[in-house]
C-alpha cells in the first residue's frame, strides 16, 4: 500500500494564482529594471553623459595647459607681451600716437 494524496479544486486554483501572481511581479521587476527611475536605459543615458563630460574635461584641460604655456611664455618675454598689448589692446608708449584706418571692404557697404 502507497500513500495517495487527495487534490482539491481549491489546491489547483491556488497553484494557478501563485504562479500568475509570480508571473506578474517577474513582468513588473523586469519592466522596472529595464524602463524604471534607475532601469538600463537610464543607466545607458548616464553612460553616454559621462563619455560626454570626459571628453570636455580633456578639452579643458587640453585649453587650460595651453594658456599656462602662453602665460609662461608672457612672463618669460617682455617683447612678446608688448606686441600683444599693442596689437589685442591698442596700447602704445607714451608719445606714440596710433592711425586706424577704415577697411575699403566696410566704406563700400
Amino acid at each position: 500500500m502507497g500513500i495517495t494524496t487527495v487534490r482539491c479544486a481549491t489546491d489547483t486554483k491556488m497553484n494557478k494564482f501563485t504562479s500568475a501572481l509570480l508571473l506578474v511581479a517577474s513582468a513588473s521587476i523586469l519592466l522596472f529594471s529595464i524602463f524604471g527611475r534607475h532601469g538600463y536605459l537610464y543607466l545607458r543615458e548616464l553612460d553616454k553623459e559621462l563619455v560626454d563630460l570626459k571628453l570636455n574635461n580633456q578639452t579643458l584641460e587640453s585649453e587650460i595647459s595651453l594658456l599656462k604655456t602662453q602665460i609662461k611664455d608672457l612672463e618669460q618675454n617682455k617683447e612678446m607681451l608688448e606686441k600683444l598689448a599693442r596689437e589685442d589692446l591698442g596700447l602704445t608708449k607714451d608719445g606714440e600716437v596710433t592711425y586706424v584706418f577704415a577697411d575699403k571692404e566696410k566704406d563700400h557697404d
